[in-house]
């Protein structure tokens, strides 16, 4: 499905911005990592939520826990629907391997939850399943970043930044990962700088389209089911980090530089 923009609001922000998600009442949440802060967004209106050290990548549950990556920590951080810190999901260590630098994260309806660990060329993806399972799913990746399932979950997809790729491995009962695949390389930037053209956040829609965050490019990426890119949104911000869609909304990260300022962007869409 392809997808015409209607409109683009820009809300400048202090800080960097990542880990955008919606609660079931449509209040939005990011995080802006250097800032130490989740931040909610209740229309236009915008307040300190909870606290961390460098929060990163964010979901929320079906319970309304949020989970977060902290860079810093190297933990996941697990916060009731009020903001109220629980406790770490992860300090450190997962599958008994060191966790460096977790960056994002996915949950399946099962209630698993995958995430990346960015190191270049060792980076990455960890299991941590629901009834207290532990894996190393995939390694040796360089600087594995955004998560995104198939809509059957049958299969994930990891953006590769440092390859300015996504890969996708089929997910099987037995894991780890197997048949890893590059499913699409992505438009490099005319500078050829590699930090022009890292894929980060990333999400799948209602239809099986991936959209893909690129970081240096100012750009969000839609590709069709099979891998075709259809569209490429331009923002006014460099450094894109993140996204989620709901319905006809994009709500996009990142900003004008790192540690700040950054930026959320709003994009309205209509489907052709």
């Amino acid at each position: 499905m392809l997808n015409t923009v209607t409109d683009i609001k820009i809300y400048p922000q202090s800080y960097y911005t990542e880990g955008p998600v919606i609660d079931a009442t449509g209040k939005v949440y990011f995080t802006n990592l250097a800032g130490g802060m989740i931040i909610r967004m209740n229309g236009e209106h915008f307040s300190d939520w909870a606290q961390s050290n460098c929060p990163n990548g964010q979901i929320i549950l079906p319970n309304g826990d949020h989970i977060i990556c902290d860079s810093r920590q190297s933990a996941l951080i697990r916060f009731d629907e009020e903001g109220v810190f629980l406790g770490k999901d992860v300090d450190g260590r997962c599958a008994g391997e060191q966790v460096k630098v977790p960056n994002d994260l996915i949950a399946d309806k099962m209630g698993n939850i995958y995430f990346t660990d960015s190191v270049r060329h060792e980076g990455k993806v960890f299991f941590l399943g629901a009834n207290g399972e532990q894996k190393v799913l995939a390694s040796g990746l360089d600087y594995p970043n955004g998560l995104a399932l198939s809509r059957d979950e049958k299969r994930i997809f990891v953006a590769e930044s440092y390859q300015n790729r996504v890969i996708a491995f089929e997910i099987n009962g037995s894991l780890p990962l197997a048949n890893d695949c590059v499913w699409v390389n992505l438009p490099r930037n005319p500078s050829m700088k590699i930090t022009d053209n890292l894929p980060d956040g990333i999400k799948v829609d209602d239809y099986g389209c991936l959209w893909v965050a690129h970081y240096g490019m100012s750009k969000i990426h839609q590709f069709s089911p099979s891998g075709k890119l259809m569209q490429s949104i331009l923002l006014p911000f460099e450094f894109v980090s993140n996204l989620f869609i709901r319905e006809n909304t994009v709500v996009v990260t990142g900003g004008y530089n790192e540690p700040g300022p950054g930026a959320i962007a709003k994009i309205e869409l209509t489907n052709e």
